[in-house]
Parts: C-alpha cells; sequence; structure tokens
C-alpha cells in the first residue's frame, strides 16, 4: 500500500524516484527517496483542482501512471527472482565444464546431495541401517563361534538420541536386542544357513523386564544367547548388563520363529558344513 501510494504521488508530480533494492535474500525495499518539495507539492494540488484542467492532461497523467506502475513492477520482479536465473545459470555452467578430466564440482550439485540427504533422514531411519551395516561387518571380521549355545556380547553406550527422561527409552531397549540378534546370528552361522535353505526368521513373542534405567552417557554390554528351541522357532534370553557396577539393566525373553524351514534343518545344515 506505501509503495502505491508512493508511485501515485511520483505520477501526480512528476518527480524522481528512487529505488535501490539490497542483496536478492533481502527481498524487500532497502531504500525508498522521494525528492519533492512542499512548496511544488501545493502548486500541483491546485492546478488538479482548477476546473480548467483539461482531460487530456488527465489522460497523459494515467498513462504516465500506468507506465510507471510497469516499470516498478518489472524492476521488482526481476529482483525477486534473479536468484533462480542465477542458479539456471550456473548449472549451464556446470554442465559445460563437464569435460574429461575436469573435476570441479558445482554449487548446484552440492546442493542437489544436501537435499537427497535431508529427504532420506526425514522419511528413513538412516541410522537403523547404518548400525545394521556396521553389526554385520564387525560380525564378519569377528572369528566365527561354532558353539550354537554360547553366549555373545555387544557393546552399547547410551547416546543422546537414545533417552527420553535422562535415561534409555524403552524402545531402545528392543531395538538394541535386533542388533546383537543379528551379529549372534551371523557369527554362530545360523544366518548363513537360514539363507542357504530358504528360511527367514521373524520375532514371534517377546518378554523384557526392566530392573533399574541405563542413563545418559552410561556404557553397557548386551549379552545374547540361545536358550533352547522347538519345531518352529528359537527361544533367546539377552541381559543388558551396565559396565559401571555390573548389574543387570534389563532382561528380554524373545521368541524367533522360523519361516519356511525349522530350527532342526538350519542345525542339520550346520553339522554337514562343520
Amino acid at each position: 500500500m506505501i509503495v502505491m501510494m508512493v508511485l501515485q504521488e511520483r505520477a501526480a508530480e512528476g518527480e524522481q524516484t528512487r529505488f535501490a533494492f539490497s542483496h536478492f535474500n533481502q527481498a524487500y525495499f532497502w531504500h525508498l527517496h522521494v525528492a519533492n518539495s512542499g512548496e511544488a507539492r501545493n502548486r500541483q494540488a491546485a492546478r488538479d483542482r482548477h476546473p480548467d484542467v483539461s482531460l487530456k492532461a488527465r489522460d497523459r497523467s494515467g498513462t504516465r501512471y500506468v507506465y510507471v506502475m510497469f516499470q516498478a513492477s518489472k524492476r521488482i520482479l526481476g529482483t525477486l527472482l534473479s536468484p533462480l536465473y542465477s542458479i539456471r545459470r550456473r548449472a549451464e555452467k556446470v554442465k559445460s565444464h563437464r569435460r574429461f578430466g575436469d573435476v570441479s564440482i558445482g554449487d548446484d550439485l552440492l546442493l542437489w546431495m544436501l537435499a537427497v540427504l535431508l529427504i532420506l533422514f526425514c522419511f528413513l531411519d538412516v541410522w537403523y541401517y547404518l548400525r545394521f551395516a556396521a553389526v554385520l561387518l564387525r560380525a564378519w571380521f569377528l572369528s566365527p563361534v561354532f558353539d550354537i549355545t554360547a553366549e555373545q556380547a555387544l557393546g552399547g553406550h547410551v547416546l543422546l538420541h537414545d533417552i527420553d527422561m535422562c535415561h534409555m527409552n524403552n524402545a531402545r531397549y528392543l531395538r538394541e536386542c535386533d542388533f546383537s540378534r543379528i551379529s549372534l546370528y551371523a557369527r554362530n552361522g545360523v544366518l548363513k544357513a537360514a539363507r542357504a535353505l530358504g528360511a527367514t526368521m521373524v520375532v514371534g513373542a517377546t518378554t523384557v523386564r526392566y530392573r533399574r534405567p541405563l542413563c545418559v552417557g552410561e556404557k553397557f554390554e548386551l549379552r545374547t544367547r540361545i536358550v533352547t528351541w522347538d519345531e518352529k522357532a528359537f527361544y533367546l534370553e539377552q541381559r543388558f548388563v551396565s559396565n559401571k557396577d555390573g548389574m543387570v539393566a534389563a532382561v528380554m525373553f524373545c521368541k524367533q520363529n522360523v519361516v519356511r524351514g525349522s530350527p532342526d534343518k538350519i542345525l542339520q545344515h550346520l553339522c554337514k558344513r562343520k
């Protein structure tokens, strides 16, 4: 509204108006100055009120007003759209520089990479998959465990994204148990045998007892072992043991169902391999 009033005053008085814009990120008028005087404004107002003012003069004034509005709108749009033009020019420059031996990386490529990472972190649990891959790599490089009922330990650390009220969230215990079971199956050969037989394993039931909280920054060991099995599932015990005092913070009993197979077939495959 203020800009419209200033432009109308400029068209009526025929004075010079100067616009200066800041950097395109500002997207507003940085400076607006109208060079006029009170005496000239009074003379123009008197001429507008005089009955002898011709219609042609008023038409010329209206045409000038439209022209000024068009030029101001054109300048404003050019200022607002200048970032898009700049990005387009940089993209064309990067495309033209994609020659053999040219290792320069454009700003647009970096922006695209950041945008893809942002989308992945917004819609996927990226840290879960990264931790899953890290656990598998660790189990791959460690020595195999031939005793299927042997207890295995996986270290952990309570981080800031694991807590709710300065202690580890209850759901995070189940998440850590997933990683520990994967490490167990990868080292004792159950995972490889199940894949060879075309079988998969899913959690059928869990029972958790929370004895004491694990506070932020506290280190712990997650000790997992296969207790027994039947014709359909493995039964595991998983204990969270604090490194600070050796106390068991939580205990979970898990029923791991075997789909398209059975524990007996998996164990027979392991015995033949050994």
